[in-house]
């Protein structure tokens, strides 16, 4: 029997092959994406000023392509700041976002492997050269993981962390979830952000989607703890997906529900 996935997770032009519909589609399964949130950047002055005190810093830290897309913005017409941070260290969490980071600075990123916030933070860790300047420029969602920073403080390691954007709950998403749900019903969810998450379960009853029968697939720690504490871990069905990358996503959702 073909089972349902529900993927909530913010499409952006540089998602014009879905890999994540894409491996599950191949293998049977029914995809359809929804984006719960939608963004909002801000502290572009500032974040500017930041980049062009590059002698000040040893690299820059990106944990989400957001923060790519906010950097990118600043630096429109800004080829002269891109050649000196092209020349720093530039650690990126998750292979999406290192090829972002990759194609604006025309250079290697570092860290990409490690596909969490928790394990770059170690791979920084061990990386920086403390004989060298080595603070680092940390661009950030307003609601971010505190495992990075909080590791970087208890090394010593200096940092600024400026909030470059910000999530708020997507204008659709309640009449995209209605519409589907008319249709389908959905096996499996996949939620890829804490705030997804709190956009969905807040509308949920609304709309008529029953959480508890349905396999939940959260991408990363911090997500996987806002399920749980939310719903109480009463009879939700979930799983943590560690690595934000399409083939753990497929592969965690294989193990919950089974081939089709």
């Amino acid at each position: 029997m073909v089972k349902n996935v529900l993927i909530f997770r913010s499409k952006c032009n540089d998602d014009k092959d879905d890999n994540y519909e894409k491996l599950l589609s191949n293998d049977g399964y029914n995809v359809k994406t929804i984006s719960p949130i939608q963004f909002q950047y801000c502290n572009d002055s500032l974040l500017k000023e930041y980049l062009k005190n590059w002698t000040k810093y040893y690299g820059i830290i990106f944990t989400s392509k957001r923060a790519v897309d906010a950097v990118q913005f600043v630096l429109k017409d800004e080829q002269n700041l891109i050649e000196q941070w092209k020349k720093k260290k530039l650690y990126c969490e998750g292979p999406a976002t290192a090829k972002l980071v990759n194609e604006l600075f025309c250079a290697q990123s570092v860290g990409s492997e490690t596909g969490t916030a928790e394990k770059l933070a170690e791979f920084i860790v061990k990386d920086v050269n403390r004989d060298e300047k080595f603070c680092l420029l940390f661009p950030c969602a307003e609601m971010r993981n505190d495992k990075l920073p909080e590791r970087l403080t208890q090394a010593n390691i200096a940092f600024d962390e400026l909030t470059v954007y910000g999530t708020t709950i997507s204008a659709s998403l309640e009449s995209e979830l209605k519409d589907y749900l008319v249709e389908k019903k959905p096996d499996v969810l996949g939620f890829f952000s804490p705030s997804g998450f709190n956009n969905v379960y807040e509308i949920s009853k609304k709309v008529g989607l029953d959480l508890e029968n349905c396999c939940i697939v959260s991408i990363g720690d911090t997500t996987s703890k806002r399920v749980r504490c939310i719903t109480n871990d009463k009879t939700i069905k979930e799983e943590r997906c560690l690595k934000p990358t399409p083939v753990d996503f497929y592969e965690t959702v294989k193990k919950m529900c089974g081939p089709v």
